[in-house]
């Protein structure tokens, strides 16, 4: 198995068990694009759950790339933290939360 297999099938499993959410894998391929290389290296894959700044720019920072409301960053990271409780969060589910909720992949099918 590839790593890019391994991580997908690791954030998969975190949707299914931690977040309760049946993963729509077309959603969870765009957002690993989207990710890119930050999705896996050591440093950047996890944000930890006590380090609100990081949870907070990496939302800000994603919502800002595909022009979403940055006054909605704040209850963003508060419906993250609802949703994926956790010491330890993957980049890549936080993505996949924000992608789904404001249906990234279908509002740039256009473009």
């Amino acid at each position: 198995m590839s790593k890019l297999h391994d991580m997908k099938a690791i954030f998969a499993q975190d949707l299914r068990e931690r977040c309760g959410i049946v993963p729509d894998m077309a959603l969870l391929d765009w957002v690993m694009r989207a990710l890119g290389p930050l999705m896996l290296a050591p440093k950047s894959a996890q944000i930890s759950d006590h380090d609100d700044t990081a949870l907070h720019k990496a939302v800000a920072s994603f919502m800002s790339r595909h022009h979403l409301p940055t006054a909605l960053v704040q209850p963003m990271v508060l419906a993250i933290k609802d949703s994926y409780p956790s010491p330890q969060r993957y980049r890549a589910v936080i993505t996949y939360l924000i992608a789904q909720n404001f249906a990234l992949p279908s509002r740039s099918a256009g473009h």
